[in-house]
């Protein structure tokens, strides 16, 4: 289901939009479960080739709260392509990128365990940059199997240049700004965002958070080869080949052929978050 005129139009303005109950209810249990395992293998031996982000509290304690190499064969569940077989996901993806769409990041964010993350406010990218037509060529997304209240955004502020509060805020500021908003979710509800816009997380130890952070983009949107074989290289150590939906191979397929690609300035201009 593609996304109606009113969500088009609240995402290109404010730089986001929440979708209801994407994510059957019948599949959240086993989604919940095999998203644990891969909490656990990061907590107990957080490698650096996982991705792993931490939380840091007083006299050097600091606690994972986000993974970033979901295909990482330690880390692999089912869970983590099966959730993108969603009809209504993928064409609401296509309202925003385009037709075709090619895998991006796959992360994971959960609340840490006695600390609270508290990411400071930022932009996607460089401060300085901003799409005056709320357009974008790929889309990163929030999807939460518990209920999630960490998403906070400025509304509108992809479109613009940051003013001086808000540069500031840049500088590691967590305190609210105006126009704040925070976006909480239901299990089974996406949060789509703007990464122009203003945004930072929060969550402490008692939210329970459990959320995919994913990123789809337009398959003619350049990637740079270190991404297409470590994507590959993972794949194939999975074995994934013929496992796949017909929809989430296609996503990995149009990854694939930007395979041996030799990329002009602007293609890694392009290719750039």
């Amino acid at each position: 289901m593609p996304l109606s005129a009113q969500e088009m139009k609240q995402f290109v303005e404010d730089g986001y939009v929440v979708l209801k109950g994407v994510m059957p209810e019948s599949e959240l249990g086993r989604f919940r479960v095999e998203f644990e395992r891969t909490v656990e293998v990061c907590r107990a031996n957080p490698k650096e080739e996982y991705g792993v982000g931490f939380v840091h509290g007083s006299e050097g304690k600091k606690e994972p709260w986000r993974s970033n190499s979901m295909l990482h064969p330690d880390l692999y569940q089912p869970v983590y392509t099966d959730f993108l077989d969603n009809e209504r996901l993928l064409t609401s993806v296509q309202s925003i990128v385009g037709p075709n769409l090619r895998i991006g990041g796959l992360k994971i964010l959960w609340s840490p365990l006695t600390l609270t993350y508290d990411l400071h406010w930022h932009r996607d990218g460089r401060t300085d940059q901003y799409v005056p037509d709320g357009t974008q060529d790929y889309l990163q997304f929030n999807a939460a199997l518990n209920p999630d209240s960490s998403f906070r955004i400025v509304p509108g502020t992809h479109r613009r240049p940051l003013n001086d509060v808000e540069l500031e805020a840049c500088r590691r500021g967590v305190g609210p700004l105006p126009g704040e908003l925070v976006c909480p979710l239901e299990p089974g509800d996406v949060l789509f965002m703007h990464s122009r816009a203003l945004h930072r997380g929060k969550a402490d130890p008692t939210s329970n958070r459990r959320s995919f952070h994913y990123t789809l983009s337009a398959a003619e949107k350049p990637v740079r080869q270190g991404i297409v074989d470590e994507h590959r290289q993972w794949y194939r150590q999975l074995g994934l080949e013929g496992k796949l939906s017909a929809r989430v191979q296609a996503l990995f397929d149009n990854l694939f052929a930007w395979d041996g690609k030799e990329l002009t300035e602007q293609d890694l201009a392009r290719a750039a978050y």
